[in-house]
């Protein structure tokens, strides 16, 4: 959800006089690289290395004998499971207070609509969530079809919209012209952007999928 939020939290931005709108851009488009390969590749990485380690487990094990909740599916699925939950709580509020119109297949959705979107995809996140914990394919085989169907709703706007009209959209939150241009600088660039966090995510869900094949239903 953070590529959807990015946009409003941009052009809402104040922009202090005399700092030029594309040094601005490409700061924040550096921003966003970073934050992409910090949280993305390079934490989950080290986080894999490290409790992937027989010395670590052995440790963890040793020190907690007992099995823990964390135990009921493999880290790889529990991982997937807890960003989707993050995924839910971080929608609440868009759901309540979000003024910014979601791209969706070429338009842009009402506002109404767009809060409805919010709460339906949530409640679908927390859905996912449990169902990852448990083991349940439908829940993986879910999460992968709206993940990929939102990620093709924003490529199908940007090619059918334009980024003329991707950017318009944002002007009724902007607080200054400046910050609606330098939103317009980053709006040209948000497939590249949206993809980097889409295909990673998408390609490490479906890595998962070996745990789940031949479960229809969730574990007693």
């Amino acid at each position: 959800m953070v590529p959807i939020m990015l946009p409003a939290m941009l052009a809402s931005a104040p922009t202090r006089p005399g700092v030029d709108r594309a040094t601005v851009a490409a700061v924040a488009g550096v921003a966003i690289a970073v934050i992409i390969g910090l949280f993305l590749i390079i934490l989950p990485a080290a986080m894999i290395l490290f409790y992937g380690s027989k010395g670590i487990r052995a440790a963890c094990e040793a020190r907690h004998p007992s099995p823990s909740w964390t135990d009921a599916c493999p880290p790889s699925v529990l991982s997937l499971s807890l960003w989707s939950a993050f995924g839910a709580l971080f929608c609440l509020p868009g759901a309540l207070i979000t003024t910014v119109q979601l791209p969706a297949f070429g338009m842009f959705l009402p506002v109404a609509a767009t809060r409805l979107f919010y709460v339906v995809f949530a409640a679908i996140s927390a859905w996912c969530a449990w169902g990852l914990y448990r083991l349940n394919r439908a829940a993986w085989w879910t999460l992968i079809g709206v993940q990929a169907l939102v990620w093709t709703s924003w490529l199908v706007t940007m090619l059918v919209a334009g980024p003329d009209a991707w950017t318009r959209h944002m002007s009724t939150v902007a607080r200054t012209p400046e910050s609606a241009q330098i939103a317009t600088m980053l709006a040209r660039r948000m497939p590249w952007i949206l993809s980097a966090m889409v295909v990673p995510y998408l390609a490490f869900a479906i890595w998962t999928g070996r745990h789940f094949r031949g479960r229809s239903q969730p574990p007693a």
